[in-house]
């Protein structure tokens, strides 16, 4: 009787699960690539919606592809403190989900920092990229597909009645943004500060430079710099003033490319006749 209840440790150890034993799966993963340092709420939602329906963990990278900049690590900075915002926000996002994030940091090239990030943190099956990089920067350093998601795609692809891309980031969203459009304000307010200056001058004392205006011989250089002062504080201005208010000009390019200039500027070689002709015998 007591033989048959002896206490045999192997037998256990053998009627136990493998799974016991050997840990959990190590999830597959999605790599989410992005250069700002608040990932746009597009790429993660698309994220967040793949993972749950993959089952994989998602593994997101901010690349921060101008470290040395001469701005004193100030870019750097706040490059950092959005990046941290937007992992919270991020982590709260995929909490819901009950789908693992983890957020890394890179500085450097973007193509070169995801190779080092497959290599390093495998398994990955593919890669999101972010509005502000393109497919073929990442494809050629990365040996898994690499997609790209558009604001439209993730805008059309959200479920009615869900929450608007914009409230995945309520606080702090624009930071790098409002940094540059507060830039553009104090760069409004310096060029058209200079450019009253230059006007009030101009009219205040106004006899004075026209003595000097017209005196000839060096001093004819004087309206020159005169008009080029002017122009580069309006220009400026103005500049200034359109980009605070968010309205910038198209990128596009209206060059005509390579080959379209070849095919206006190389006639083609005039084509022999080999039609027969009549001929009159005489």
């Amino acid at each position: 009787m007591n033989d048959n209840h002896q206490h045999n440790p192997g037998r256990e150890a053998q009627a136990a699960p493998p799974s016991a034993s050997a840990g959990p799966a190590r999830r597959s993963q999605i790599l989410v690539v992005s250069r700002n340092g608040h990932m746009g709420p597009g790429v993660v939602e698309h994220a967040l919606r793949v993972a749950e329906r993959l089952g994989s963990s998602i593994l997101a990278l901010h690349v921060n592809t101008l470290p040395y900049l001469p701005d004193g690590g100030r870019r750097t900075s706040l490059f950092k403190m959005a990046m941290a915002e937007s992992a919270a926000s991020f982590a709260a996002l995929a909490r819901t989900r009950d789908i693992p994030v983890r957020v890394e940091y890179a500085a450097g090239q973007a193509g070169e920092a995801v190779r080092r990030l497959c290599h390093s943190h495998g398994p990955i099956d593919f890669v999101l990229v972010d509005q502000g990089l393109t497919v073929d920067k990442i494809a050629p350093y990365c040996p898994v597909p690499v997609f790209t998601v558009t604001a439209s795609a993730a805008q059309s692809s959200r479920p009615f009645g869900a929450a608007s891309p914009d409230s995945l980031f309520p606080r702090g969203a624009k930071t790098m943004s409002t940094v540059s459009k507060s830039r553009h304000i104090r760069n409004c307010f310096v060029f058209g500060t200079m450019t009253a200056a230059i006007y009030a001058a101009v009219f205040t004392y106004q006899d004075t430079i026209m003595q000097y205006f017209s005196k000839g011989g060096a001093y004819c250089l004087l309206p020159v710099a005169m008009v080029f002062a002017v122009s580069y504080a309006h220009g400026n201005f103005t500049s200034s003033f359109w980009s605070a208010l968010g309205i910038e000009r198209s990128q596009a390019d209206q060059r005509p490319t390579a080959s379209s200039v070849k095919e206006s500027t190389v006639a083609p070689a005039p084509r022999k006749d080999v039609r027969h002709r009549a001929q009159a015998s005489m």
